[in-house]
């Protein structure tokens, strides 16, 4: 399941929630939906795609793998900062990334 609020701010997306069950992990699903819900950014303009990701080593090095970049200070979103404080926060260039 894959959750895309594709106009958070002016030309960022924010993937709300990305969820693959256990039993379907590793198969590409999560590949897939990550694809569909940068689709559905790009669609209303979004340039970027704001991450708030669990913090786990799977779930960071997935993020990292699509292009996801660690968030800088200055780009990361005190809101969602506040609502996931241990999250691991990405910020992911759609122009650039697949």
């Amino acid at each position: 399941m894959a959750v895309v609020e594709p106009t958070l701010q002016p030309g960022l997306g924010w993937l709300v929630l990305l969820h693959v069950s256990n039993g379907r992990r590793r198969s590409g699903v999560g590949q897939a939906l990550w694809s569909a819900a940068i689709s559905v950014a790009r669609k209303s303009g979004a340039s970027a795609m704001y991450v708030s990701a669990t913090p786990t080593g799977s779930a960071v090095q997935f993020y990292l793998k699509q292009g996801c970049k660690l968030a800088e200070p200055d780009e990361i979103i005190p809101e969602l900062f506040a609502l996931e404080p241990d999250d691991i926060h990405l910020v992911c260039d759609l122009k650039t990334s697949g």
